[in-house]
């Protein structure tokens, strides 16, 4: 089993996790740095995908977003792909063999969890879009099964692995 999953886990980690202009998220770096963005979004504060930069709700913002082709539907756009490379990121990192890479792990998990934040002031910031809304809380418990899933891998990995290094770091998410 461990034999057939080595290629398959080097492919993804070449065609995913790896340095590379393959798509708008280039690197588990950027993918990691969108992620703590994310978590800094706050009440009535919209994200400017184009630009990566944060615009207040206002009458100019609308205005700018407009003309830039922005909207509710490229921010959640961004959101999913996003969220969708960090789980990507994160199912490699899991099977890896290297402890730096079950540390990285733990700091991505503790990202991924101050993100909800941002998500929640987003989900604030569009209250009048339905719909958006419910996009955004159902990426929220995606995310709260993520982290509950990989919690749940730990335990088992340093069970079978007698160590208990990382359960102080796990538990404080």
């Amino acid at each position: 089993m461990i034999n057939l999953a080595t290629p398959v886990l080097k492919m993804l980690h070449e065609n995913i996790c790896l340095d590379s202009k393959k798509g708008p998220l280039e690197s588990t770096h950027e993918v990691i740095t969108r992620l703590k963005f994310i978590s800094m979004v706050k009440r009535d504060e919209k994200i400017n995908v184009k630009n990566m930069y944060i615009q207040p709700k206002n009458m100019f913002t609308s205005i700018s977003r407009l003309f830039n082709q922005e909207s509710r539907d490229t921010t959640l756009n961004f959101l999913t792909m996003t969220f969708n490379r960090v789980f990507e990121i994160i199912t490699y990192y899991t099977y890896t063999q290297k402890q730096i890479d079950k540390i990285l792990i733990i700091g991505i998990l503790n990202d991924l969890n101050l993100s909800v934040n941002g998500l929640s002031n987003l989900q604030y910031t569009y209250s009048d879009d339905r719909l958006f809304v419910c996009h955004i809380q159902t990426l929220i418990e995606m995310i709260n099964s993520k982290i509950r899933e990989v919690k749940e891998w730990f335990i088992e990995y340093q069970n079978v692995n007698n160590t208990n290094n990382l359960n102080s770091d796990l538990n404080e998410l």
